[in-house]
């Protein structure tokens, strides 16, 4: 099963997981999400978004984020150096 984790500026990330779960229960499984607080320190960041990749222990993952060269997706970028991490941003 492929996972899919969703970071972006608080509170977008959990307000999609709260909808996608409306629509998919069943996904709650290999679904994540990281909101990015404003005064995020991008390492900090970085170190969370990965704990919850790895919470989702699933081979390939998609990572959904926001907006293109802001912080949630400068994170999802450097996690898609890992394998099997894809990002979509936009």
């Amino acid at each position: 099963m492929t996972g899919l984790l969703i970071i972006a500026h608080a509170p977008l990330a959990s307000a999609l997981r709260e909808a996608a779960l409306h629509a998919f229960p069943e996904a709650a499984q290999s679904l994540a999400v990281y909101d990015v607080l404003p005064s995020a320190d991008p390492e900090l960041a970085l170190a969370e978004a990965g704990s919850r990749l790895q919470a989702l222990a699933v081979p390939e993952t998609l990572v959904l984020t926001d907006v293109f060269g802001a912080t949630p997706c400068n994170v999802a970028r450097q996690l898609a150096e890992r394998p099997g991490v894809r990002v979509a941003a936009g």
